[in-house]
């Protein structure tokens, strides 16, 4: 993706189109169905010693 051009009109468009479907999605009322999830969380921290 990095290496292709856009259009400013596609790019427009796209947006727009995302926008409507982001705003149907926050509206959808999840508690219909029950779903299964898993929370993971992580810390990473990278420690040196003696400059290594």
């Amino acid at each position: 993706m990095c290496t292709k051009t856009y259009s400013k009109l596609f790019v427009l468009s796209l947006t727009k189109y995302l926008g409507k479907e982001v705003k149907l999605w926050r509206n959808n009322d999840l508690s219909i169905i029950k779903y299964p999830y898993l929370l993971v969380e992580l810390v990473y921290i990278k420690l040196r010693e003696n400059y290594r």
